[in-house]
């Protein structure tokens, strides 16, 4: 764990200067950031990044999509008034670096992209330092549960959870005040509180494809029209079909 981490740690860089004159642009390449701003983190076991600019700055497109090979690089874009956008996707990061709470300390971070590492736990100062986080990325880890810290994230609106170990939905996400999205599909959940799922106040799409839910569970579900709830269709077992 010790050396996944001083691994990415390493590698880390912080740089102060001023913010690039449009004709004099940061040229791209690995582990740069494009148009960082009065501070930028970078962080580049994957050409990973983070970088904040508190007036002029440009954005750098994210190639961060779904992959199926740990070897994609992953990337940062940035945004005018200070706000940072984390991504430390496919870092092989087994928990988060305590350097990114120092270097971002007096960053707002938005948004936090941790999917493609083998993260099993989630700590609770991740929440209670980056409160503003409004679309977090944890999928293709080894969770299995969330910190109770969570509902801390009183602006979240977003929340990937796929591809990992959870046998339910973590209920502190219900707790969060603006979440709208959560992504849980390809994990092992059997059971939903579907009075928690229909009682969540701003809550619109939820994905739960590929969970061997239970067939009360689907029953549930479907009675609940307010959301868009996506499922995989259960096949039933030889001993409830009555056709056999």
């Amino acid at each position: 764990m010790a050396h996944s981490v001083q691994k990415v740690v390493a590698r880390c860089e912080l740089a102060i200067g001023s913010a690039p004159s449009p004709e004099k642009e940061t040229q791209e390449g690995e582990g740069q950031n494009l148009g960082s701003g009065p501070s930028s983190f970078s962080c580049s076991p994957s050409s990973a990044s983070v970088s904040t600019t508190t007036g002029f700055g440009a954005r750098a497109e994210s190639e961060n999509e779904a992959r199926s090979s740990a070897s994609t690089s992953s990337s940062l874009s940035t945004q005018e008034g200070g706000k940072g956008f984390l991504d430390l996707s496919n870092c092989q990061l087994m928990q988060v670096p305590d350097a990114v709470y120092y270097m971002l300390r007096n960053t707002p971070l938005i948004e936090c992209n941790l999917a493609f590492n083998v993260i099993s736990k989630i700590p609770p100062k991740l929440p209670a330092k980056f409160s503003f986080i409004k679309k977090l990325n944890l999928s293709h880890n080894r969770l299995s549960a969330l910190p109770d810290e969570i509902r801390e994230l009183t602006q979240l609106e977003m929340v990937d959870i796929s591809s990992n170990s959870f046998l339910s939905l973590p209920a502190c996400l219900f707790a969060t005040p603006k979440l709208a999205e959560i992504r849980a599909q390809k994990n092992f959940i059997t059971d939903v509180d579907a009075d928690a799922v229909s009682s969540s106040p701003k809550l619109e799409q939820l994905n739960l494809k590929e969970n061997p839910l239970s067939r009360s569970t689907e029953e549930s579900l479907s009675k609940i029209s307010q959301i868009n709830i996506v499922l995989t269709k259960r096949e039933l077992e030889e001993w409830e079909d009555l056709t056999v």
